[in-house]
């Protein structure tokens, strides 16, 4: 893996009531929590990101990214993205909320999952809603209801719930 600065781009969310701040999409700009960062904050806390974001560290709150997030670390709290990936080792302690497509390899999920489409090879506990597509890895062990528009299972996949094919729309 390419070695990245500790912090190449932040956004922050104004502090002060009433500032109409917009976060738009930027899929040149990076922002890097690096493996030793630990961002904790206060009940309501947040991460906007306009571009894509690099989590290796900890963090706990909202993180809503206009772009990419790529999870190395934890992540305790919602998170947002237009297309999300959850790497080896990674933890997500919350819901995600995936516009596109979402990834998610050899980690933790404790959280309802929502996206477009879905390839999972982990440990979920949640429901999973994968509009268009969701394929399950045999290393997987799902426990939550699923729906989707279509759905493939490997061979040695467990899965404890219901589960609802729907017509993709």
């Amino acid at each position: 893996m390419k070695e990245k600065g500790l912090f190449q781009s932040v956004n922050f969310e104004s502090p002060f009531k009433g500032d109409s701040k917009k976060v738009s999409n930027n899929d040149d700009e990076l922002t890097v929590i690096g493996s030793s960062t630990v961002i904790e904050g206060k009940e309501n806390s947040k991460i906007i990101c306009g571009g894509n974001i690099e989590i290796m560290g900890y963090v706990k709150g909202l993180v809503d990214v206009a772009g990419s997030a790529d999870i190395y670390g934890t992540v305790d709290g919602l998170v947002n993205a237009e297309q999300l990936t959850a790497e080896e080792g990674s933890k997500i302690n919350g819901d995600i909320n995936c516009r596109t497509k979402l990834s998610i390899t050899g980690s933790s999920v404790v959280g309802n999952i929502k996206a477009k489409n879905a390839y999972v090879n982990a440990s979920i506990k949640g429901n999973i809603e994968s509009a268009n597509e969701l394929k399950i890895a045999g290393n997987s062990v799902i426990e939550g209801n699923i729906i989707t528009g279509s759905i493939s299972i490997e061979s040695g996949a467990v899965v404890v719930g219901n589960l609802a094919v729907r017509k993709q729309k």
